[in-house]
């Protein structure tokens, strides 16, 4: 039975105020890219988007193309502006979709993607959230292929995708925002995680090695040269068939197929269940019952047994837990057991270091799979510390940041499925939001908003965007928000010393939330700033009341951090982008206690998925990262 207040539509249950819109007819256009865009291939130029590029409500250019486009009407039909909805139309991919959230200085669709130019471009980010995967409305996109021999979408069908509308566009921005809000809270906690990854790697770099040694171990002084590099002159180095004892899973007719069983019974650990670092079975996972354990009890794993695969990820391997003990060993698995007096988990964080992992990869057989046996494990060389206590006391320190790490994940997953359900409750009109309301407090824990005496964050953003509005942005050149993006990191980094909330995006740092939370509109509707279209780009130039504006952040700021910023005025938008990226960087191999050079910089920037394709660039230079940490030094000194 509908609920009072609702109605049964096209789409689901949605409320009575609701209306049901097809695609097309909030569209002023509607295309898709053209065939034979490999000619224009190049090394730079214009952004070239292909599908691999759209995917949960944002663009990923951690694969990024250029292409020097061709002139006339099958360029400008193909060219990307700010706020278009792209949905990829063929492929493996089908339904991914996107919001180009920034303003490209040119930028093209392949054959591959949709394009959806909205007559309102404000409803953009609702219209995206509304038909992404997971969501209410993306069911259509898999239902409109039923039948196909092979997935694919045409434009009619982009055209016929209905879209539940909330009656007013400030409750569609409510709920865009609070997704918004989801989103940002789990881009916080995945770059929280890659940091701690980042700290716990330097550490097992440090610790491993003897590089660092831990109070009350401190041992003789001076190190040593080794086949593996230097160690402390008290430490040795042995392999694993010294001190372990290896053995591989059953094979032949020793476990027959017939033996398996459906569900019940112990887990058979092979490659499939090895992840990094730790074990993980499912549903699918092999198990055999008590009587085969009882005739093969040699292939039951014990407590500190360390589990590889014989196939495929021969460089992970996992250690076998309380809870894992009496597993069984698969045909598909090694496993090593440490004899007496070396500490198992020391021995397992050992073997997940890069260095094993890249011995065993490089010494692994097979010319189709990479494959291990029992000789290239026992060959694995070892640095080993003086006293089962020092690694014990190592182990520990980075068994510590292992739970942190998995404590951070297990609260991503949370913040995942929690905004699963926020989808589900949002966009189909069970929990309503109001303007004010429009936080994902109401839905996930939110980090306190950062204040200024007395004022909120939104309305301090508001201002900052109202005075560069006014000092960087004319009528000939209005002020475009991947510059304003820029200078508004950059400004927080001096006058505050730390940008919160800012992501790392294809353009560098990004705040989302200036856009979707509040501070945006504010200084619109505050006419603290004014939109404005030169007729190449539109972007931001000084509202009615930018007097007002001014004297909140005099108040606030006084004249020095504008003063500062004057520097920039005639630097290139890509000047820019490059000061932040690398600040950005540096930021975080300071927090993880790395060394700030350029090897960490391009590292950072490397690990990133959507910055990866920088490194690809120009400007994005050995020679030009390294000016930019030395400007950095000069401008943003670390004991400011």
């Amino acid at each position: 039975m509908t609920p009072p207040g609702y109605k049964q539509t096209e789409v689901g249950v949605i409320p009575e105020d609701w209306e049901i819109e097809p695609l097309g007819s909030l569209s002023a256009f509607v295309t898709s890219g053209s065939r034979g865009w490999a000619q224009f291939y190049s090394d730079s130029g214009a952004l070239f988007i292909r599908s691999q590029n759209v995917r949960n409500g944002s663009l990923d250019f951690s694969d990024i193309q250029f292409v020097s486009p061709p002139t006339g009407a099958e360029g400008n039909r193909t060219k990307v502006n700010q706020n278009d909805l792209l949905i990829t139309i063929t492929g493996n991919s089908v339904g991914n979709v996107a919001l180009v959230e920034e303003a490209f200085d040119e930028a093209y669709i392949s054959q591959h993607v949709g394009l959806v130019r909205l007559k309102e471009p404000c409803r953009g980010s609702y219209v995206c959230r509304y038909l992404c995967p997971h969501s209410p409305g993306n069911y259509q996109i898999s239902g409109s292929q039923s039948g196909q021999s092979k997935p694919g979408l045409n434009l009619q069908n982009l055209r016929n995708f209905l879209i539940a509308l909330p009656p007013t566009l400030a409750e569609q921005a409510a709920i865009a925002g609070a997704l918004s809000d989801a989103d940002a809270l789990i881009d916080s906690l995945e770059q929280l995680i890659a940091k701690k990854r980042l700290l716990k790697q330097g550490a097992m770099q440090d610790l491993l090695t003897g590089k660092k040694r831990l109070p009350g171990f401190e041992g003789e002084s001076g190190y040593r040269e080794t086949e593996i590099g230097q160690i402390p002159s008290d430490w040795g180095v042995k392999s694993v068939g010294e001190f372990a004892s290896i053995k591989t899973g059953p094979f032949g007719t020793l476990l027959k197929a017939s033996e398996y069983t459906d569900g019940e019974g112990v887990p058979v650990i092979s490659v499939g269940e090895i992840r990094e670092g730790f074990l993980r079975v499912s549903d699918e996972t092999p198990r055999v019952c008590e009587a085969v354990t009882k005739r093969l009890p040699q292939y039951l794993l014990r407590q500190g047994d360390i589990v590889f695969g014989r196939k495929g990820g021969v460089e992970r391997s996992a250690l076998v837990t309380p809870e894992q003990d009496g597993w069984f060993l698969g045909s598909d698995g090694i496993s090593i057991r440490p004899l007496n007096g070396f500490q198992p988990t020391f021995l397992a964080l050992q073997l997940q270091s890069h260095r094993v992992r890249g011995w065993l990869l490089q010494h692994a057989i097979g010319t189709t799979m990479a494959s291990l046996n029992q000789s290239i494990l026992h060959r694995v060389l070892v640095p080993l510390p003086p006293s089962p206590a020092e690694q014990t006391a190592i182990a520990a320190i980075l068994s510590d940041m292992n739970a942190e790490i998995a404590a951070l994940e297990a609260k991503l997953a949370k913040a995942r499925q929690v905004k699963q359900g926020m989808m589900q409750e949002l966009l189909t009109g069970r929990i309503r939001l109001v303007p004010a309301q429009g936080k994902i407090v109401e839905f996930l824990e939110e980090k306190p908003e950062i204040k200024k005496e007395g004022h909120n964050w939104q309305i301090n953003e508001a201002v900052i965007l109202g005075v560069l509005a006014a000092r960087f942005g004319t009528e000939q050149w209005p002020l475009p928000r991947k510059r304003r993006v820029k200078l508004t990191y950059l400004f927080h980094r001096h006058a505050e010393g730390v940008a919160e909330g800012y992501k790392k995006k294809a353009a560098g740092p990004y705040n989302p939330r200036v856009k979707y939370s509040g501070p945006e509109t504010i200084a619109l509707k505050n006419g603290y700033v004014r939109e404005h279209n030169n007729g190449k780009y539109p972007g931001f130039v000084a509202g009615d009341k930018r007097e007002q504006a001014e004297a909140y952040f005099a108040r606030w700021y006084g004249d020095g951090p504008l003063m500062w910023l004057e520097q920039f005025r005639y630097h290139k938008t890509e000047n820019l982008e490059l000061l932040a990226t690398v600040d950005m960087a540096a930021e975080d191999l300071r927090s993880a206690e790395t060394a700030v050079d350029l090897e960490g910089v391009k590292e950072v920037i490397r690990a990133h998925p959507e910055w990866t394709a920088k490194l690809d660039r120009k400007i994005f230079s050995d020679k030009n990262i390294k000016m930019a940490l030395a400007d950095l030094d000069r401008l943003l000194p670390v004991n400011q």
